[in-house]
């Protein structure tokens, strides 16, 4: 009777792994056995790492523009009443 019950609980374990390591990956179109590849981990790890090295650089360039004196707009001229006849 134990090894009936050993017998199930192996059949269930291998169903749930074929469900969840090959099913489900062919039909979202990904690599099965996902659970047994580092890869995927390390390349969202590294796209972190990107992500904060480009907000770190966009934060410094802020910090430069702002610390920097911003050019003066040139002196505007006034505008000129064009010489001519007048309009009576």
């Amino acid at each position: 009777m134990f090894l009936r019950y050993v017998e199930i609980v192996l059949i269930i374990l291998a169903l749930v792994l074929f469900i969840s390591e090959v099913l489900v990956p062919l039909t979202r179109g990904t690599k099965v056995f996902p659970t047994f590849r580092r890869q995927g981990k390390l390349q969202n790890k590294l796209a972190d790492v990107k992500q904060t090295l480009a907000e770190k650089n966009i934060e410094q360039r802020i910090t430069e523009l702002v610390n920097t004196e911003a050019p003066r707009p040139a002196k505007a001229t006034p505008i000129r009443k064009p010489k001519g006849k007048k309009k009576s």
